[in-house]
């Protein structure tokens, strides 16, 4: 005699072991953070966790007989498996956005306080009149990481006359629109609070008289100083740039300001 299976309750194991097979993999291969932020790994797993419970839970109806079957039921949790499979993957970048304008060069630090109040705040020092920059005070180039761009930012925007006269290396994309000077551009990094549909360009306008071999979003290196100054009616750090060069890419594209 042929031993019964319950096909909706196979259909439905099968589902959740894709499902839960593309959240591991997408938190390890760390593929997920091209659409959402790192800290929603954990939201990941644990969903996974739940869906594999499940499963075990499920096995033992297999062989339960059941007279109504609605295989259609599971097969609509079949779209995104789908989807994921079928739809090419094509990493966010600024060519996404519907515009890359001015705006770019210079968010200031309370707009991304603003953006980040309900994820972490960011402890910005609060220098005074005779505050000294050690590091500019002994002629110390400040080499920012690819880690640590999102801080630096933050730390620069938030204490812009603390960082006067400041030398300063840092790696990011060659940004620049229409309506800049021949001398201006942007050295940048695409900035995520919570998904890939709020991010934005965040860096530091630069000025330099000899960029026309670099092209939009190439990954450039560039060594300078920083200087207050007024910019469309706003205060904004500039790096005046001494040295521009071609850079490898940073092995995470996004940063974020809340990890």
């Amino acid at each position: 005699m042929k031993e019964y299976v319950n096909v909706e309750k196979l259909i439905k194991i099968a589902v959740m072991s894709i499902l839960s097979f593309f959240m591991i993999y997408a938190v390890a291969s760390k593929k997920l953070q091209n659409y959402v932020n790192p800290r929603m790994n954990i939201v990941a797993i644990i969903s996974a966790v739940i869906l594999i419970l499940i499963i075990i839970f499920t096995i033992p109806d297999l062989k339960r007989k059941k007279h109504t079957i609605f295989i259609k039921d599971y097969v609509i949790l079949l779209i995104p498996i789908i989807l994921v499979c079928v739809v090419p993957y094509k990493v966010y970048d600024s060519e996404g956005q519907a515009s890359v304008d001015s705006s770019l060069s210079m968010s200031s630090s309370s707009d991304i306080s603003k953006n980040n109040q309900d994820t972490k705040k960011v402890e910005q020092k609060k220098s005074d009149k005779k505050a000294v920059n050690p590091m500019v005070r002994d002629g110390v180039t400040w080499d920012v990481s690819d880690e640590a761009f999102a801080n630096s930012y933050l730390r620069i925007c938030g204490d812009m006359n603390f960082y006067e006269g400041q030398k300063i290396k840092l790696k990011g994309q060659f940004l620049r629109t229409n309506d800049f000077s021949k001398s201006e551009f942007v050295i940048a990094r695409m900035a995520m609070v919570c998904c890939a549909a709020d991010l934005q360009p965040c860096g530091f306008l630069c000025k330099y008289n000899d960029f026309s071999a670099y092209k939009t979003e190439q990954w450039i290196s560039v060594t300078g100083t920083i200087h207050v100054e007024e910019y469309r009616g706003e205060k904004m750090p500039v790096i005046h740039v001494e040295k521009l060069a071609k850079a490898e890419a940073a092995k995470d594209k996004y940063i974020y300001f809340n990890r």
